[in-house]
């Protein structure tokens, strides 16, 4: 990023001297160039620098109840120490999400968006009332 920063900024130096000397076609021939820099630039950071600050997840357990697929994953994000989310799914949807799963209490509780509450024995393999 930096070098495109300093190219960027040379492109500008060198487009202005070249306005002082009424070189219009020159001109149209530098912006196009700067156009295609910022493009270019612009695509790196949204395709391949932001995305290396993503979070990265992996399937440490599943369980199947009912319906209803419960998936837990340890996650890690660009900073800070990993955490443990289970997934609610239902067919491909994803219902809920709880990020403070106590398993060794057996129970887990979901909020849906609609407000409703669905517990889960993980060790029973049952939906509870």
């Amino acid at each position: 990023m930096v070098l495109t920063s300093i190219l960027i900024l040379i492109l500008f130096v060198y487009l202005v001297a070249l306005a002082r000397k009424r070189k219009w076609k020159s001109i149209l021939i530098l912006c196009s160039a700067l156009l295609v820099v910022v493009v270019g630039a612009w695509y790196y950071m949204t395709q391949v620098f932001i995305p290396a600050f993503g979070v990265q997840c992996e399937i440490q357990q599943k369980w199947q109840i009912e319906n209803y697929h419960l998936i837990k994953r340890r996650c890690i994000g660009f900073a800070g120490p990993s955490y443990d989310v289970v997934d609610l799914m239902q067919g491909d949807h994803l219902i809920a999400k709880v990020f403070e799963a106590d398993e060794s209490v057996c129970r887990i509780t979901f909020i849906t968006e609609s407000k409703d509450s669905l517990h889960f024995d993980i060790c029973a393999l049952k939906r509870l009332p």
